[in-house]
């Protein structure tokens, strides 16, 4: 995948349009909506196939599972958003609608994905505002339209280590620990690994190690720091464990992603 980026500094969602070829399957805990720009993409969400034409989103739920083909020279535009950015009105995003959910070219989220698609590709009238702006109202318009689904499965676990979720989310880059995820939960550790492996569908260390290696992905292609400054500013303790765990999650050494 090749990311064109849109902003300078941190913010509370992604926004991006995105050359892409393939994607293994992969599930985190924000939500995600792609809108297909050009070419075609091949999907396998929660064990169902999708396909998605130009003009047309797909929205994928937390922590639902899901993997990317693309046809040649597909562009997207890919949102996600999680706790970050809607803090606690995101764990109706966890409980309500449908695991995914397809919109065809017509629909009132896709509307919304083309103006975010505008500011995105409109150097001269890019601003921060304006963005995040169209991120909240595609958020409003989304939710409205999931409540009339059936409730998710697995909320309720899903509730109860949310904390914990939220604590990997803004502090990845310390030396957390099950004892710090308990602390926040308020459950033991028996009970906490249990329903955090239930919910998530992995657990807890190998999540953190996950989202770790997400911001060394992003730091790697957009910055010239060194692997050792990109293995620390992402969390790891030591190179060595840095370069077993990228590779076990990539499929490729820290270098050979960078060159790619």
């Amino acid at each position: 995948m090749l990311y064109q980026k849109p902003l300078e500094g941190s913010t509370p969602y992604a926004a991006h349009i995105i050359n892409i070829d393939a994607f293994p399957l992969h599930r985190h805990y924000e939500a995600e909506l792609i809108y297909c720009l050009e070419g075609g993409l091949s999907a396998e969400i929660n064990g169902e196939a999708v396909s998605l034409a130009p003009g047309e989103t797909v929205y994928v739920g937390s922590f639902v599972p899901h993997s990317y083909e693309a046809g040649k020279n597909t562009r997207i535009v890919l949102v996600e958003f999680g706790h970050e950015l809607l803090r606690e009105d995101f764990l109706s995003f966890t409980s309500l609608g449908d695991f995914y959910k397809a919109y065809p070219e017509a629909a009132s989220v896709t509307a919304k994905m083309k103006e975010i698609t505008v500011i995105l590709e409109n150097s001269d009238s890019f601003n921060r505002l304006d963005l995040i702006g169209k991120v909240y109202s595609l958020c409003g318009e989304l939710l409205r339209d999931l409540k009339k689904g059936e409730p998710r499965k697995k909320c309720t676990d899903l509730e109860r280590i949310a904390p914990a979720l939220r604590l990997v989310q803004t502090n990845y880059t310390d030396n957390l620990t099950i004892d710090d995820a308990c602390r926040e939960t308020g459950l033991s550790p028996g009970n906490f690994c249990t329903l955090f492996k239930n919910a998530v569908g992995t657990g807890f260390h190998a999540y953190l190690n996950h989202k770790r290696t997400e911001n060394a992905q992003l730091l790697l292609r957009q910055t010239e720091l060194s692997v050792d400054e990109v293995a620390s500013l992402s969390g790891f303790s030591d190179i060595k464990t840095f370069y077993r765990v990228f590779r076990r999650e990539t499929g490729m050494s820290p270098l050979n992603f960078r060159k790619r």
